[in-house]
């Protein structure tokens, strides 16, 4: 039914889809109640008894069938938090695999991919995160060139530049000793070493962040007025920081209240949860770090733009951090 009336090889109209989708829903209650079934069809299918010959077929007509469900634009689109269950039953499933034969490795592959169209879809990095500790790593590792292209180049990109927030560096840290080994030569196309490289190139970073604490002594205090002290704590908000309580509630009656996204139960930057206090904290410090081995260039070229700017004007420079490797970062 899912061919016929929602495949994406067979771009079925508008109302077929939705009729489908419409079907599920009544038949799950809700799209978290599809992922929560995931998991149990997943955990149920792997405690039968399968027919060798019919293993590998059976788990990859499973995982394609569960990969287009999750990739249906309606599904898609709800973007909500995906049970933590959902990713261990699969990874578990796709471990399982990778120790049997050829054909069973390749089915494997077809796990990873599962896996990472539901990090790719998820609202949160929350979901890679526990993919990373269920080891989506050691399975990339150990299937390498048997992934599927398609597969390589959604969730190598993905996985690099959620390196670069706390909760999945955190992971990824608690799981595998820093430095991570980099053999072979390095390909044109995306690996498993792109992962590693940009974990050894962040990691860093990362210890300096919450280890040292060095953004306490480097972010400015927002409220005008002074006396200042030397260190600052962040507004849960995310977007100030403030070096006292008394420069905290000074800066909140200014008028703080009125745009602090916390308070309006937005989130940190009024993403609605997307990322962490802990996530603002580790970007800012690696946006930093950019600045200050830039600087010499990024001076070269503000002054002609300081020179033509009205006093009243301030110059703004974008770091884009959505599409990071350890290439693009070196």
């Amino acid at each position: 039914m899912l061919n016929i009336l929602a495949g994406r090889d067979t771009n079925p109209p508008a109302e077929d889809r939705a009729l489908f989708v419409r079907e599920l829903c009544r038949l799950t209650a809700d799209t978290r109640s599809l992922y929560r079934v995931t998991a149990q069809q997943t955990s149920f299918l792997s405690r039968l008894t399968i027919d060798p010959r019919l293993l590998a077929d059976t788990w990859s007509r499973h995982f394609g069938l569960l990969t287009d469900l999750v990739y249906l634009p309606e599904i898609r689109q709800s973007r909500l938090k995906i049970p933590r269950k959902a990713i261990v039953a699969v990874m578990s499933a796709g471990r399982r695999l990778c120790a049997g034969d050829f054909k069973s490795r390749e089915t494997a592959g077809d796990a990873v991919g599962l896996v990472g169209t539901m990090c790719y879809v998820a609202r949160t990095n929350h979901t890679l995160m526990h993919a990373v500790k269920a080891g989506l790593f050691d399975l990339l590792c150990e299937l390498d060139d048997m992934l599927d292209r398609r597969t390589i180049a959604q969730i190598v990109p993905l996985f690099c530049s959620c390196l670069l927030t706390a909760k999945v560096m955190h992971a990824f840290s608690q799981r595998y000793a820093f430095p991570l080994a980099v053999g072979g030569p390095r390909r044109p196309s995306p690996t498993w070493r792109d992962i590693a490289e940009t974990f050894n190139l962040y990691h860093v970073l990362y210890i300096r962040s919450f280890q040292e604490k060095s953004w306490r002594c480097s972010m400015p205090c927002w409220n005008v007025q002074g006396p200042h002290h030397d260190m600052v704590r962040i507004c849960p908000c995310g977007a100030h920081a403030y070096c006292s309580g008394s420069c905290q509630r000074m800066h909140w009656n200014a008028g703080h209240r009125r745009e602090c996204s916390y308070a309006s139960f937005d989130g940190p930057c009024g993403l609605q949860g997307a990322v962490s206090l802990s996530d603002i904290i580790y970007i800012s410090n690696i946006v930093q770090e950019y600045v200050s081995l830039a600087r010499a260039e990024m001076a070269q070229r503000l002054e002609p733009l300081f020179e033509q700017a009205s006093d009243t004007e301030q110059a703004i420079i974008r770091l884009n951090l959505t599409e990071v490797s350890a290439c693009a970062a070196v």
